[in-house]
């Protein structure tokens, strides 16, 4: 993918997600299957999710579209010399700019362009400006034409943005349902998954995914006893996770690490702030023999780096979940050994 499927999207502020699925084929070479909000850990809907999480643009499954965010140089969290990233479109004469005007001042900031990679996927690349004050990033925001958002860093504008786990609770309206003849799977929190055909326990909080048999499209209800109302599939799952007391976000407060499984996604907005810690992409990983709080033995995580401990407790409480400590060094095999 590089810098290219980027480029391309820039072209247009908002595309049909059917005309994504066509440029992300042809940049990658892959089969062109559609994105569909139900796949969480194939190469296209991981890409999916990254590029929302770099903010680059944001995906809308309701309205089948794609929109590009506007180029703008974001704050990173520093213990050292203020570092702004740019986020949203690109294109190589927007480059162009932002090294020229670098290169203006050479002695006041550096610029850094580091390619990005996970799992098989080519990423934009990490571009970000390094500069002896916040003044200097804003002028060479100016000079280049892009927004300058460096008062406060982008990962704690985004985590104090996002709804926390009540208030999407509280946002869901139920009611007395039928169950509906659908093709349906159970998300079972013990499996970190959705599993077709599961029995559903009325005794529980639990979330159910209904296909539509004409459109294809994904519902995601919330089911109480007989009573059910409809929600979004991220939060859903860790609502379902609350109901049985399920802690799945691992820390580590030496390296500054967090972990979430990789079938558990983070709603956008935390899984955003996490990347905008650093803007580096989460590494891929595996649980050892022994689970880790409710993460079962070889489950699969992402594990985010950069993650200061103010940030992770408040993305953990806007999930409405306890961080569980762990030593997150992957060993050779990329595995997480308690």
């Amino acid at each position: 993918m590089s810098d290219r499927l980027l480029y391309s999207m820039s072209a247009r502020e908002r595309l049909p997600i059917e005309q994504f699925n066509v440029m992300f084929g042809a940049v990658c070479e892959q089969p062109q299957a559609p994105v569909r909000e139900i796949e969480s850990n194939n190469p296209r809907r991981q890409a999916v999710r990254l590029l929302d999480s770099l903010g680059h643009c944001e995906f809308d499954f309701d309205s089948w579209h794609v929109w590009t965010c506007p180029p703008a140089l974001v704050l990173l969290p520093s213990y050292g010399l203020p570092k702004a990233l740019l986020t949203g479109a690109r294109s190589p004469a927007l480059l162009g700019k932002l090294k020229q005007a670098v290169g203006k001042r050479r002695s006041k900031a550096v610029l850094h362009i580091i390619p990005l990679r996970t799992s098989g996927i080519q990423l934009p690349a990490l571009v970000t400006i390094e500069a002896m004050d916040v003044e200097t990033i804003e002028t060479i925001a100016k000079e280049s034409g892009v927004a300058a958002d460096i008062k406060v860093p982008a990962a704690w504008r985004m985590v104090n943005f996002s709804s926390g786990l009540d208030e999407i609770k509280a946002a869901v309206t139920f009611i007395d349902r039928a169950d509906i003849n659908w093709q349906s799977s159970l998300f079972v929190p013990q499996r970190l998954t959705f599993v077709p055909k599961a029995a559903r326990d009325p005794a529980q909080l639990q979330l159910v995914a209904y296909k539509n048999r004409i459109d294809q499209q994904i519902k995601h209800w919330l089911w109480d006893g007989t009573r059910a109302g409809e929600t979004d599939r991220d939060w859903g799952r860790y609502l379902a996770l609350a109901a049985f007391n399920f802690n799945v976000l691992l820390y580590d407060d030496r390296r500054h690490r967090l972990a979430a499984p990789l079938t558990v996604p983070l709603p956008c907005l935390l899984a955003r702030a996490l990347v905008l810690c650093t803007g580096k992409v989460p590494l891929t990983a595996l649980i050892g023999q022994i689970p880790i709080g409710a993460v079962p033995s070889g489950h699969p995580i992402q594990i985010y780096e950069g993650v200061t401990p103010a940030i992770s407790a408040c993305v953990a409480r806007k999930a409405g979940q306890t961080l569980i400590p762990a030593g997150l060094e992957p060993d050779e095999n990329g595995v997480i050994n308690a």
